[in-house]
């Protein structure tokens, strides 16, 4: 797995990039691992609110407000660190792509021959 490395010149992005490593390895090991795979799955929530979620429970901890990182340091140790942690919504993403417009196709044409 390849690991983000930051090229921070200061304490404070230091700081948030190791608080950020914290918080993703608590959340990483109150998940398991899905069946048959590598990856560990959240429950479906907005990428947004994953972010102020974790913002949050670091301002409870604690953290001054002003030593919280931002959101796209935080993506970026999510996908460099903790890569096998992954939101739902991504594993049902394929249902939106053409396949799906496929399946309730062949779906809908089976149900009409079964009623008829």
């Amino acid at each position: 797995m390849m690991r983000y490395l930051p090229v921070l010149t200061d304490r404070h992005g230091v700081f948030a990039w190791q608080a950020f490593i914290g918080w993703w390895a608590d959340l990483r090991d109150e998940t398991e691992y899905m069946p048959n795979t590598s990856f560990r799955e959240l429950d479906f929530i907005e990428e947004a609110d994953l972010y102020q979620e974790c913002k949050s429970d670091l301002l409870e901890s604690g953290t001054h407000h002003s030593m919280v990182g931002s959101l796209q340091l935080w993506k970026k140790v999510w996908k460099g660190h903790f890569g096998d942690v992954k939101n739902s919504q991504a594993s049902e993403s394929w249902w939106k792509g053409p396949e799906a417009r496929f399946l309730a196709v062949s779906f809908a044409s089976q149900s009409d021959k079964e009623s008829a």
